[in-house]
């Protein structure tokens, strides 16, 4: 049976809220014929830097084929799978419980950037074409999203983060929908479009 790990964050400062907490639970437990025969495992993680070493474990005890990362963005308007990490932590920027990276860069000597393996203009284009508002990210920021996408993209295992942004109110009117942000229903639905396109590489 093939294994993808789905994770998505808890709260951090400025956001006590995570959507993605909600999409990657959602994600474990939807039922659809396409998803069968797939085990998928679900992690929430925290918003600490201390939880990549952390998950770095537990990947090694999963030993997933797949992984789907997902992380909020709140200044974004469209969902972005994120084409690379980047080698590189906001030294600015504390985490949930008020920990910083520990220098600028993740990985002292390591490379600038590093792939994932899925190919993320691919996957914003089959979400393009589901009628989502979708583009493909070369930035995945220095934060906590970052970080994980950095983390996980070392250990050869096919992964990909896709950022999306704060859900659209539903109780807004629904052409006001589509000139803002999408809502948590066209978010959970592209969640479904990306666990889809990493199942069709046949892992």
């Amino acid at each position: 049976m093939r294994t993808v790990l789905i994770t998505g964050f808890g709260p951090f400062p400025g956001a006590p809220s995570n959507p993605t907490m909600r999409i990657a639970r959602r994600l474990c437990a939807v039922r659809r014929v396409r998803f069968a025969g797939i085990h998928r495992v679900l992690r929430l993680l925290p918003t600490t830097w201390e939880m990549l070493d952390r998950i770095s474990a537990e990947i090694a005890a999963i030993g997933p084929d797949a992984i789907l990362m997902f992380g909020v963005a709140g200044r974004r308007r469209t969902i972005t799978p994120e084409a690379r990490a980047r080698n590189r932590g906001s030294i600015l920027r504390r985490d949930a419980t008020g920990g910083l990276p520990p220098g600028p860069s993740l990985e002292p000597g390591g490379p600038l950037s590093r792939h994932g393996g899925i190919d993320a203009a691919r996957m914003a284009a089959s979400m393009r074409r589901a009628g989502l508002p979708a583009a493909v990210s070369r930035d995945a920021g220095d934060y906590l999203c970052n970080g994980l996408f950095w983390r996980v993209s070392g250990t050869g295992i096919p992964c990909i983060f896709i950022h999306v942004p704060r859900p659209a109110r539903p109780t807004l009117p629904a052409g006001r929908l589509k000139r803002t942000r999408p809502d948590m229903l066209a978010l959970e639905g592209a969640a479904e479009i990306a666990l889809s396109f990493v199942l069709a590489r046949r892992l």
